[in-house]
């Protein structure tokens, strides 16, 4: 037992008897005297794990059941009775992981979890879900692709391991106020259900969910990968150079088990509402959705596509493709009521800033190299040519 006294320096004094054989000291403070339960007597308070494994057993035998008091029209109380049907985990409206789950690029990979510690990069501790996922968002030792967050002590464990989804239970320490973030990848991809590509893949793999061979597409590096098909049957995840978009006739829609991701080009683009680049169109195509409009940029071989105008008007549709980008020095913008421009951010694998730096010539000479050795065998020659004129006309002087 414990006495807890208010208003004294130790507050707190503990017994190895539930009933002291001492006797009370005489002091003028309010204490509380706390008797430990008897476990054959009092029941004790079950963990949260233990309570749901309970409810859901009541819920499957049918014998779990609701009794709530209400009063029917005439004003009298009576009681209903409500049997449960079925348990569903969801998170409610102030779940602080909803609350603070509000990214598009970011998803719920696993409840009442975290990752085991060997995929542990880099631990936070005593840090907020938000200030986490700004961390694994600003992260440059290494790629974060998940993090796992515990609400009950604030421990926040970045890593740069790819999540299957679901996550398998091999790769989990099960834990009750712990969830575990991963970035969503499917989140740039059109999805298409039932729906196969019947071209031949560029790489094949095996994955557990969808979200891992996105991932392999986004980071291909032997080829661009534009979409992928994957199968839940034999978790086989195939990877295509071509976009459904361009070929919509090598779609086969008759595979239930399987879900055919096409790449979204319109996520490489950012979104400038009612404003065109005046003067700055090289090309237009009629009646065709923004996300085509963005691939034919991507794809466009003529010149480098840097982005492009969106015009809706009544009975008409057209996209303006530009080489001229919306960052560029001298562009002139103008207001526009029926077209959106899209300036284009991401270039296979670069930013603006990088492709644009890439692009530059580092030398500051108007030679290069290879200029300047030609330069150097042309002035060879002619100082060779200049010398055998001036010795043929010393000796032909003198010798008059």
């Amino acid at each position: 037992s414990f006495y807890e006294c208010q208003d004294l320096n130790k507050n707190c004094f503990v017994s190895n008897y539930k009933d002291s054989p001492g006797n009370f000291v005489d002091i003028p403070k309010n204490c509380s005297h706390y008797k430990k339960a008897l476990i054959k007597n009092t029941k004790i308070q079950k963990t949260n794990d233990e309570v749901l494994l309970w409810l859901d057993g009541q819920v499957s035998m049918g014998i779990f059941v609701l009794r709530i008091k209400y009063q029917d029209i005439g004003g009298q109380t009576k009681t209903g009775i409500y049997n449960a049907t079925f348990v569903e985990e969801i998170l409610m409206p102030d779940d602080p992981i909803l609350v603070d789950l509000i990214r598009e690029d970011f998803q719920m990979a696993f409840i009442h979890g975290k990752l085991q510690a060997q995929y542990t990069d880099l631990q936070l501790n005593k840090v907020s879900y938000d200030l986490c996922l700004a961390s694994c968002l600003q992260e440059r030792a290494f790629d974060c692709e998940t993090f796992s967050y515990c609400y009950d002590d604030s421990t926040c464990s970045l890593s740069s391991f790819v999540v299957d989804s679901p996550v398998p239970n091999s790769e989990v320490v099960r834990k009750t106020n712990c969830v575990i973030i991963s970035r969503s990848h499917t989140n740039d991809y059109d999805k298409m259900d039932g729906t196969v590509f019947l071209g031949t893949p560029k790489a094949s793999t095996h994955t557990t969910g969808p979200e891992k061979c996105a991932f392999y597409c986004d980071n291909s590096t032997a080829f661009t990968c534009r979409s992928f098909d994957f199968c839940s049957q034999d978790n086989t995840c195939n990877l295509f150079e071509e976009h459904s978009i361009d070929v919509p006739d090598k779609l086969n829609h008759s595979y239930a088990d399987c879900v055919h991701y096409a790449r979204n080009a319109l996520v490489d683009f950012k979104k400038h509402e009612k404003q065109v680049l005046a003067g700055n169109r090289d090309r237009y195509v009629k009646d065709i959705s923004v996300t085509q409009c963005a691939q034919v940029c991507e794809d466009e071989p003529d010149f480098g596509c840097n982005g492009f105008d969106y015009c809706t008007e009544p009975g008409s549709i057209t996209c303006f493709l530009t080489s001229a980008h919306y960052s560029d020095a001298g562009i002139v913008i103008t207001n526009s009521p029926t077209c959106d421009h899209y300036s284009r951010e991401y270039y296979e694998g670069d930013d603006r800033d990088s492709h644009a730096n890439r692009k530059k010539d580092p030398s500051k000479y108007i030679y290069g190299p290879g200029d300047m050795a030609g330069l150097a065998c042309s002035m060879l020659v002619i100082s060779i040519a200049l010398t055998f004129a001036g010795v043929y006309a010393y000796n032909k002087h003198y010798k008059q």
